[in-house]
C-alpha cells in the first residue's frame, strides 16, 4: 500500500527531488498518514471484535454490558458482538440465564421464591452415570476387588467434592453397570480426572457384556496436578456397559473426581449427576423450566414472608451452585464476599437484565455441587439435601 509520504515524494517536479525537498515532502505526507491512520483506528474503535481494550469499556457502557472481573478482553469482545441477539430476550428468564451464560455462569438456576418454576439453560453434556462424584458404595456403584475411599477432599473445581481411592487389593476400585442396556451401538467416552502427589498409578475400564465382550481397559499414571483423562470403545446395542476405574496397586491412593460416561467420540463437557443419568439431547444453551419441588425455597425462612404461587417476575431467587466463578478466569477460590468485585458484577448483570417490575430476591451460593444435567428427580437443599447440604452464602440485593 502507498503512504501518503511515497505519494508525496513520487508527484513533486524536480526541483523537490533533491534531498531537503524529498525530506519536506516526507514531512508533510507523515501528517496525512497520521490523520488517516487516526480515522481509520476511530472507525476500528466502534466494532468490539477490532477495537481495542479501552474502547470496549465505553462500547460496553452503551450496549449495557459490563465487562465481569477477571474476564479476558478477547470474551468481552464476544459478548459485546452478540448483543443484538441478546437484547431482544432481556426481561424473561431466558435473557437473564443467557446473559449469565455468555458470561461464563453456565450452571445458574432461576427460581420462584414459593412453589413456582424453576428455569436454567442446559449445558451441553449428557452423562449415563448416576452419582458421579459419589463412590463411597452407593448405589449402582459396586466394589471390584477392595478398596477405601475418603471423601472431601479438594477437587479441580474448587469445591471439596473429591474422593482419594486407597487400594486394598491390586486394582481395587468401584464400577457401574449401565442398566438397562444401551439402545444404540457406537462409540462411547468414559472420563474423570485423577490426580496423586505420588505419581500412583491407575485404571479406566469401559466394556459391553457381550460374549466376548467389547470394551477397553487401560492404565495411566496420575500426575500431582488435576488432570482428565479418558478411554474411548466401541459397544454394542442390547447389552449393558460395565465402566470401572481405580487405583491398580495395593496399598497406593489416587484421587478422583467427575466420572462421566457418554455416547460420543470425544470429550464433551462435564455434567454432574446424582440420583438419575443425564441424558439431555437439548443441547448447550437451550432453556430448561421445571416445576420440581424445591426444599431450599419451601423451607428457607427468608421466604416465609412471601405469598405463595407469585409469579416469578415478581420476586425471584438466583442460585449459583460453588465454584462461582467460570474456569476460564481462573478459580475463586471459595465464596466470594457478598461486596467483592464479582458479587457486584453478577448484581449489576441481574439488574440490567430483569424487569424493571420485578425483584431479586435472593443470590444463594450452594456448598455442593453443579447443576448440569438438571431437572432431576430430586429436590435440592434442606429437605431433600441431595444436591448437597443447604446454602452457606445468602446475598441480598
Amino acid at each position: 500500500m502507498t503512504t501518503y509520504r511515497q505519494y508525496r515524494q513520487s508527484l513533486v517536479p524536480t526541483t523537490m527531488q533533491r534531498p531537503v525537498g524529498q525530506a519536506f515532502q516526507g514531512e508533510i505526507g507523515d501528517v496525512e498518514d497520521a490523520a488517516m491512520d487516526r480515522a481509520k483506528q476511530s472507525v476500528k474503535a466502534r466494532f468490539p471484535l477490532l477495537a481495542p481494550p479501552d474502547a470496549l469499556t465505553a462500547i460496553g457502557r452503551e450496549r449495557m454490558i459490563p465487562q465481569a472481573p477477571g474476564e479476558s478482553n478477547a470474551s468481552y469482545a464476544a459478548r459485546l458482538q452478540d448483543a443484538w441477539n441478546t437484547w431482544p430476550w432481556a426481561g424473561t428468564p431466558f435473557g437473564v440465564l443467557r446473559a449469565l451464560y455468555s458470561s461464563g455462569y453456565r450452571n445458574v438456576v432461576l427460581a420462584q421464591v414459593r412453589g413456582g418454576v424453576q428455569y436454567t439453560l442446559d449445558n451441553g453434556g449428557t452423562n449415563l452415570l448416576r452419582w458421579s462424584n459419589r463412590f463411597n458404595a452407593i448405589s449402582p456403584w459396586q466394589t471390584n476387588q477392595t478398596y477405601t475411599l475418603a471423601v472431601g477432599v479438594a477437587a479441580p473445581d474448587g469445591s471439596t467434592s473429591a474422593s482419594t481411592l486407597t487400594a486394598t487389593a491390586s486394582q481395587g476400585g468401584p464400577f457401574q453397570n449401565i442398566s438397562p442396556t444401551i439402545s444404540v451401538t457406537g462409540t462411547y467416552v468414559l472420563s474423570g480426572w485423577a490426580q496423586s502427589a505420588a505419581g500412583n498409578n491407575f485404571f479406566l475400564r469401559l466394556r459391553d457384556n457381550t460374549t466376548p465382550a467389547n470394551g477397553v481397559f487401560t492404565f495411566f499414571n496420575a500426575a500431582a496436578a488435576w488432570a482428565r483423562f479418558s478411554i474411548v470403545a466401541n459397544l454394542t446395542a442390547g447389552d449393558s456397559i460395565d465402566a470401572l476405574f481405580g487405583v491398580t496397586t495395593n496399598g497406593q491412593a489416587v484421587n478422583f473426581w467427575g466420572l462421566q460416561l457418554e455416547q460420543a467420540s470425544a470429550l464433551g463437557p462435564y455434567s454432574q449427576t446424582y440420583g438419575i443419568a443425564d441424558t439431555t439431547t437439548l443441547g448447550a444453551g437451550a432453556l430448561v423450566s421445571s416445576t420440581m419441588a424445591c426444599g431450599l425455597w419451601e423451607t428457607d425462612p427468608l421466604s416465609a414472608y412471601s405469598p405463595p404461587n407469585q409469579t416469578l417476575w415478581s420476586k425471584f431467587t438466583v442460585l449459583f451452585p460453588l465454584p462461582l466463578m467460570p474456569p476460564n478466569w481462573g478459580w475463586a477460590g471459595g465464596i466470594p464476599a457478598s461486596n467483592s468485585a464479582e458479587a457486584n458484577f453478577i448484581r449489576s448483570l441481574i439488574q440490567t437484565w430483569k424487569p424493571a417490575s420485578s425483584t431479586c430476591d435472593r443470590i444463594v451460593i450452594q456448598t455442593q455441587g453443579k447443576l448440569f444435567g438438571y431437572p432431576a428427580a430430586q429436590l435440592w437443599g434442606t429437605s431433600g439435601q441431595l444436591w448437597g447440604a443447604s446454602s452457606n452464602a445468602v446475598w441480598i440485593p
